[in-house]
């Protein structure tokens, strides 16, 4: 911020022998002994804080999305691994448990207990995508935009439905 270098103002003044005066007055500095370096060091000391606030800002930012990035990562494969693993698996367990139990080979709370573990790793797997869409909000917060439509992690790969309707559509 310059400092103004000129003043014009309207002065009252009292002489000695009791007259009053009133006049325009002009104040000029020049700039003889004040060459402004204090205000330029001082502009100077304030720009060189400014950067490094906005350094530190970014380091910071930098941090929250790597740390976003991984967790989302983390949740991704954690749904992959449930929708493409976990779930085929418990659905075969429960298939071939329905077949022992129409072939009287196993009892009742034997398929009921089959059941029971195929809700729980469905439960499991909706959880592990809940995840996976709450840290892809969170990631695109960080970022600051919306984050490129990389595709629901329980549908990376064709499914034989899917498949199935691109057959015959």
């Amino acid at each position: 911020v310059l400092e103004r270098r000129r003043r014009v103002r309207l002065q009252r003044e009292r002489e000695t022998d009791g007259v009053e005066l009133t006049g325009p007055t002009i104040e000029l500095r020049l700039p003889l002994f004040d060459t402004g370096k204090a205000s330029v060091a001082r502009l100077t000391s304030e720009l060189r804080r400014a950067r490094w606030q906005l350094e530190a800002l970014e380091a910071l930012v930098g941090s929250e999305v790597r740390e976003a990035s991984v967790e989302l990562e983390a949740h991704r494969e954690l749904a992959v691994l449930y929708t493409e693993t976990i779930l085929p698996l418990r659905r075969e367990v429960l298939k071939r448990t329905l077949a022992e139990y129409n072939q009287m080979l196993i009892g009742t709370f034997e398929l009921l207990m089959a059941e029971q573990e195929e809700v729980r790793a469905e439960r499991s797997a909706l959880e592990a995508l809940a995840g996976y869409w709450q840290a892809r909000i969170e990631l695109e917060h960080a970022v600051g935009s919306p984050l490129p439509d990389a595709g629901d992690p329980h549908r990376g790969h064709h499914h034989e439905a899917d498949a199935a309707t691109e057959e015959n559509p």
